[in-house]
């Protein structure tokens, strides 16, 4: 019996072996193409950042959380790059998000770089999601993710923040004028905090209205989507857009400035190296 010091043998099958090789050249199979390494090494972070420009994939002003963070412990400044983030999924449900959250957010950032043109870029994503039964309201799950243009791989950093406005609200004829509708109104803080209009029920495309602030296009916005639904009712619910929610954009804040300490306290990430 051979020990598990020795070469192992040929792939056993009953009685005799099979030389794997020799089978698939006699069939004509081609053999595994050997993967071409690329030197590999790694580079401290913050010293790649230090005084560097960023690429930030955003059209809904993540900037303002961001870009602080940066700036006081890494000396690194943000650049937004013309990123359609939308295509990678929207809160709203129009647009479904093909990726998980971390992938979309690697995904963001990667086509900031190739944007922008610059060495490095940024991206953030929220998820949402209801809690367990031990929690009420929402999780907020946000995910940060920095990626060089020669790193082997992104650094990313996750909140579990459940502090959210993240609600929803359905109402009918007489429902937005009810003590329950303003109750609701109160706790999502609208309207410092946007909210999101769509009819309630199945509707083949459904008007959207987003962005809403003041109680007149909160009216006009629900009878639309209320004539609009096959059972007359419209769904309201808050705006997760960071822009539109500044409890999301707090949190967004809080992240950046944890990824950021993270960084500039020490640490290194494997790059590919120029070929000598």
């Amino acid at each position: 019996m051979s020990s598990v010091n020795e070469p192992s043998a040929p792939y056993s099958r009953g009685p005799g072996t099979i030389d794997l090789a020799a089978e698939r050249l006699a069939r004509g199979i081609p053999g595994r193409v050997a993967a071409v390494a690329r030197p590999m090494r790694t580079v401290d972070i913050a010293t790649e950042l230090e005084g560097a420009m960023v690429a930030l994939a955003t059209r809904h002003g993540k900037e303002l959380a961001i870009a602080p963070a940066f700036r006081t412990h890494l000396d690194a400044n943000i650049r937004i790059a013309d990123v359609d983030t939308d295509e990678l999924g929207t809160f709203t449900g129009e647009v479904a998000r093909p990726f998980g959250p971390v992938e979309t957010a690697v995904e963001k950032a990667r086509r900031g770089l190739e944007v922008s043109g610059l060495s490095f870029a940024i991206a953030s994503e929220g998820s949402y999601r209801p809690d367990g039964p031990m929690f009420t309201g929402a999780r907020n799950v946000e995910i940060l993710t920095l990626v060089g243009r020669r790193w082997a791989m992104p650094i990313t950093e996750v909140a579990i923040n459940v502090e959210s406005n993240f609600d929803h609200f359905t109402v009918g004829a007489a429902g937005y004028r009810s003590a329950a509708f303003w109750d609701f109104l109160e706790t999502v803080g609208f309207p410092a905090h946007a909210l999101v209009v769509v009819p309630h029920g199945p509707v083949g495309r459904p008007p959207i209205f987003r962005g809403i602030k003041t109680l007149d296009d909160l009216g006009a916005a629900i009878e639309q989507a209320m004539a609009a639904s096959g059972i007359g009712l419209a769904h309201v619910e808050t705006d997760m857009r960071a822009h539109m929610n500044p409890t999301r954009m707090r949190a967004i804040s809080q992240l950046a400035d944890r990824l950021a300490l993270i960084v500039a306290s020490g640490g290194s990430t494997p790059f590919y190296g120029d070929d000598e």
